[in-house]
């Protein structure tokens, strides 16, 4: 599979995700279309994920999903989930994605 169709799937799977307001295996998906990266130090409350792959013609898709505690002192809010998806093609071109959706309480 090459970049631009791996893009097209992470983002298909991103907006499943965010449309039916369920969590994505991220790390599963990365590994799948075989991203490196990991989880990174991210906050007290909250994780973040980064992932990118580089293909031999120097296309590049990056990766990345994070989610957090939106709330406030006396105010308790749902913790948001984001994902930021980028397809880099071998002339440079950047192609990005991102979605988002809030927790249900």
């Amino acid at each position: 599979m090459d970049a631009k169709a791996i893009f097209d799937s992470l983002k298909s799977a991103i907006n499943e995700a965010c449309e039916n307001e369920a969590s994505l295996e991220i790390t599963e998906l990365a590994f799948k279309h075989s991203m490196i990266g990991g989880e990174e130090p991210y906050g007290a409350v909250g994780q973040k994920f980064v992932f990118s792959k580089t293909f031999p013609d120097g296309s590049k898709i990056d990766m990345e999903y994070k989610w957090y505690d939106t709330s406030k002192t006396f105010s308790i809010q749902p913790d948001i989930n984001k994902y930021s998806l980028a397809y880099t093609d071998a002339s440079g071109k950047k192609t990005t994605h991102s979605n988002s959706y809030y927790d249900k309480f």
